[in-house]
Formats: C-alpha cells, structure tokens, sequence
C-alpha cells in the first residue's frame, strides 16, 4: 500500500477516535471527584459527534476497500506475468532439453507419484506418450541385474544418506531390447526439511556402451594379437603398446620411453637409415622390409613394418601407428632357399640361373652407357675321362678344386659360375680390351695345366676357353653366350688348353 494512503487512514483514525473519545466524555457526570468535567457541554452535539465518526469511519472503509481491490488486481496481473513468464521459461528449457536428447522425469516422494517427460518416453519407443505415468512401470522395465543397484540408491535417498541420484542401468523399450541410460538427479525438500520429490534428467547412453564395448573387445583383441603393435603421439613418443610388441622387441616400459617410433625405425635397418617419418608426410602410410645386418655381413633382424599417420579431423591430433612382424626365420630361410636356387651344390658357385639374371641385369645397366664387359666360356679337357675311371666323388672333387682355384685369381667384381657339367663361365668387366684378354686366356690355360691332387689321386686336365665381348660380338644375351660358346669349340678345335676370342670369320670357315 502506498505511503501517502497510509498516512491518510491514519489521520482519518485518529479523528474518528478523537470523536468518540469526546462524545464518550460528555456523557460522565458534571463533576468527577470534584473536578469539573470540560466535556459535558458537548452532551448536546455527542449524536452529532457520532454520526462524523461513522461517516469517516465509513468514508475510511470506502478508501481501503477500493485500495485493497486495487492492489489486488494489481497483484492478479503481476501473478499472471510470472505465470506467463515461467510457462516461458519453462518451454525454452523444455526446448533445450529436447534439443539435447535430455529426457526428463520427477517422482513425488510424498503423493508417490511420477511424472515422465515425452522424450523419456520416446526413448523406451512409447511415440504417443502412452508411458503410465509410475514409478512402478519405470522399476519394472528396468534389467534384472542392474534392479539391486537401483533400489540401493533409492533408499539411500529415502534415508537422507544423499541427496544426489546418479545411476547407470538397462532399460527394456517398447520392443522387448534392452538400451542403456544414464540418470542424473537432485531431492527437494519441504521448509520442514522433509524430502519431497526427486527431480533427474535422463540420457540414452546406448551409443556409447556400444562404443565402450567395441574398445574393449578392440584392446582385448590387441592384447592377444601376435603381431607388435604400437601407438604414438605427435611427438613420436610411445603411448600404448601391446604384450607382443614387448616380447618380440624385448623393451620394457621403461626402455620405451628412452625412445622414440624415429630411433626405433632407425635401429631396424642398416645404414644410411630410410627416413619413414619423413614419406609419412607425403602419403599417411609405409608399408616395406627393415634389414639390419651384423659387422660381418650376416642377417641380424628382418622386420616387416606398416606405419600409419593418423590426422583426427575433429580434433586436429596426430597420431603415429606401427606393426611390426619380426621376420628374420623367414627372412633367413628365404634367403637360404634362395642361395640353393642360385647355387651349384657342387662347387658352392653361382649357378646358370644366378649368371643369366646378373648377365640380363648388366646389360640392362649398360645400356645407354659407352662399357665394354666380357664373356667367357671354359671348359675342362679330359674330365670327363677323369669322372667315369675315378668316380663321381672324385669328379666333385676336381670341380671344386678348380672352382676355388679360379675364383682366387679373378676380380672382386667378377663372376664365375658353374653352368653344368664340366663348364664355367666368367662374367668380367675387369679385362675388355683383346690384349688383355689374351694375357687372362693364357694366365688361365697354364694355371688348370698344372696337376691337382684330389687325396690319393693326381689328374692332369686343360682348358679350352672362348671369349666373346659386348658389343662388339652381340647385344643381347642369346648372342654373347652362343658368341663366346662357338669361340671356346673352336679352342678347343685348335688342340686343348687353348682360349679363342670370338672372330666371325674363324666362325665362317668353320662352317663351311
């Protein structure tokens, strides 16, 4: 009520006392224990007197009756604006809620009833928002595992043992499947501080129970996998590593942190080291063998290793993947099966397959260059006399003494190969010119004329050697064999423990 209104009823008060007090007065006898009564001269207006005081008593009813209606519709209006204004706030948070998947749901502790909000519901697959409204319908669509769980927490709120409701359960929709959600809630209690209700928001959390099993079953799977595998940060640094990346690497967690996924790559291979880190940037992925050999040429490790880098979109990080196999056995058995496919098992030379492919391979090489290399042909006279009188055991014998006499006396890049039988070719890039290729041809031919003791045996053999050189006796592989082939039958032609450098001319004469 308004200041100025109430200093005017007050004034009005107190006259309509004042009235009565005066006319109540002058009704009292003229003297009052010998004392003149002042009032008893108003004894004739005293109904006068009354009548003002009930007309401003009635005037004063009239005033504050119509200020007390006044500021009731006054206060109507303000309670309708704040009605008005909740409903409106009330719908923008409804319309947040939904917005954000939030389901909401109260439970009146008192009247024990509930209340389910449309998207809680819809949840559970109830569209029409049909759902009864509760508790009991909510208890019972809840998983029998998680039903104890529950209960617990309810009654710790019952019991004013908490004031928070938190809980994560499986909740059976409209189609019999189980989906998980996640409730969050808060008690509310009287001004007696009794609780009241019990006011939660709720989530639909299935997705990421998914997402967490499917990562379970992702490090389960990692932990059991045989393979090495590795996880780094942007900084190359080791963040998660599994049983097999230890155990076949043999570092501990500790050793790990001294490295890092470069030294690691680089401490695989021999030197100069490939710089994978570095194609990683071109291409997001390596995939190759890291060989690593000891000082004296033997195999140390083989690794096969497949690194990832990983660009999250969503959160601009990098990361770095790794699988390592360790390869080395079957490196070391490939690279066995490979010598014996490439090897005479004989004499340990090279073999015919060895010595084409590295004649393909030279000529490939020297193709658009301005090099000469050699071919020879050589062939040992008398063994097979030697072979069928002596034996086989002896024949093997003579062709490995004169593979490694041979082989001590040609060039580091030369090649001496046993082609079969009694027959060795020489791949030389050494000797090209026909000088020095005669001065090669005798050196030869005197040395296989000297005997060689084979245990109790002494044999005597020669050697008819023919030569054919590139290009100037073929381009091709087929020409330099036949080439140098037909020279070493025409040594061979000339007598034994001779050499011949390939001469068309000496070809033709032959052939006619």
């Amino acid at each position: 009520m308004p200041q100025t209104t109430k200093t005017q009823n007050k004034f009005v008060l107190t006259l309509i006392v004042l009235s009565i007090l005066i006319a109540a007065m002058s009704w009292l006898p003229e003297k009052i224990f010998d004392i003149e009564n002042p009032f008893t001269s108003f004894t004739q207006y005293s109904n006068l007197i009354l009548l003002v005081a009930f007309a401003l008593s009635y005037r004063a009813y009239q005033v504050t009756s119509q200020k007390l209606i006044q500021q009731n519709e006054a206060n109507q209006l303000e309670l309708k604006k704040m009605r008005k204004a909740h409903k409106k706030e009330k719908d923008r948070l409804t319309i947040i809620l939904d917005s954000s998947r939030i389901a909401y749901w109260e439970w009146n502790i008192k009247k024990n009833t509930a209340f389910f909000s449309d998207l809680w519901q819809e949840m559970i697959g109830f569209h029409n928002h049909d759902f009864p409204q509760d508790l009991h319908a909510w208890q019972a669509r809840i998983h029998p595992s998680d039903q104890t769980s529950v209960q617990k927490k309810m009654l710790k709120l019952l019991s004013n043992r908490s004031t928070v409701y938190e809980d994560v359960h499986r909740l059976m929709n409209s189609e019999g499947e189980y989906i998980w959600v996640y409730d969050r809630g808060q008690t509310i209690f009287s001004p007696q501080g009794e609780i009241e209700r019990l006011i939660c928001v709720r989530l639909d959390v299935t997705q990421q129970k998914q997402t967490e099993e499917e990562l379970t079953l992702d490090r389960t799977l990692l932990d059991s996998t045989s393979e090495s595998i590795a996880i780094t940060d942007a900084k190359l640094n080791f963040i998660r590593t599994n049983p097999a990346f230890h155990k076949s690497l043999g570092f501990s967690e500790d050793e790990l942190k001294q490295l890092n996924l470069r030294i690691l790559l680089d401490n695989l291979q021999d030197a100069p080291a490939i710089d994978i880190i570095g194609k990683l940037e071109e291409s997001d992925e390596w995939r190759g063998e890291l060989l690593l050999h000891h000082t004296n040429g033997r195999l140390a490790r083989a690794s096969l290793v497949d690194v990832h880098r990983v660009h999250h979109q969503t959160t601009d990080n990098i990361h770095y993947t790794m699988v390592y196999t360790d390869i080395t056995q079957l490196k070391a058995t490939q690279m066995e099966l490979d010598h014996l496919a490439h090897t005479d098992m004989v004499t340990g030379l090279p073999n015919r397959n060895f010595f084409y492919n590295a004649l393909e391979n030279l000529l490939d090489e020297v193709k658009h260059k301005d090099e000469k290399f050699t071919v020879m042909f050589l062939d040992l006279d008398n063994f097979k006399t030697i072979n069928d009188t002596l034996g086989h055991g002896v024949g093997d014998s003579l062709l490995r003494s004169v593979s490694e006499l041979i082989s001590d006396q040609i060039a580091q890049d030369t090649i001496l190969a046993r082609v079969g039988g009694d027959e060795f070719v020489i791949l030389c890039r050494a000797h090209t010119s026909k000088e020095q290729l005669e001065q090669v041809g005798q050196h030869l031919n005197k040395l296989l004329e000297k005997p060689f003791n084979l245990g109790e045996h002494q044999v005597n053999i020669g050697s008819s050697i023919g030569m054919a050189i590139y290009p100037d006796h073929g381009a091709t592989q087929t020409e330099l064999l036949q080439n140098a082939d037909l020279a070493m039958y025409e040594a061979k032609k000339s007598g034994k423990g001779q050499h011949r450098i390939f001469d068309p001319d000496d070809i033709r004469q032959t052939l006619q």
